[in-house]
């Protein structure tokens, strides 16, 4: 039995190539095998050269990942949709972060080359909507207790 000299697998004393790494045998001599098709082995690195992350929709290049999202645009989007649901019970908080959020989330994508611009803006819209909405029910709620303890003192 030979022994290979690549990777020291066994096989036959006819073989021409490894059956494990498919490199050519040498003969008793150290002289390589005559063989007229050297270089065509189909069973050499079949899986070796496979890469994942190989585009392949581009010819031969590497597929580069997207930009990361922006952490404060995510946060911005759940906060801004969070004030509608529940931002009145808790004094606006959830509306004001989203704000200051949006704000930070927007510049951070323009200089740092982010995504997520677009979960920033509207995250920023929702929670100026949803403050706003919350300020106007403040003000009448307050103006209307107002009044009420102006009616009733009238009659005094």
């Amino acid at each position: 039995m030979k022994v290979c000299a690549k990777c020291g697998a066994q096989m036959k004393d006819d073989a021409k190539f490894c059956p494990v790494c498919g490199t050519q045998c040498m003969d008793g001599a150290g002289q390589t095998n005559s063989n007229p098709y050297q270089n065509s082995n189909p069973y050499q690195n079949s899986y070796q050269n496979s890469n994942p992350y190989q585009n392949p929709n581009q010819g031969g290049g590497y597929y580069q990942p997207s930009n990361p999202t922006n952490g404060f645009a995510i946060a911005s989007l759940v906060l801004g949709i969070c004030t509608f649901i529940f931002g009145w019970f808790i004094l606006d908080i959830p509306g004001i972060l989203a704000i200051i959020f949006g704000i930070v989330g927007m510049r951070q994508c323009t200089q740092k080359n982010m995504n997520g611009k677009g979960m920033a803006i509207a995250g920023l819209v929702l929670g100026i909507i949803a403050s706003a909405i919350y300020f106007i029910i403040i003000i009448a709620a307050m103006s209307a207790w107002n009044s009420l303890w102006s009616f009733s003192y009238s009659f005094y």
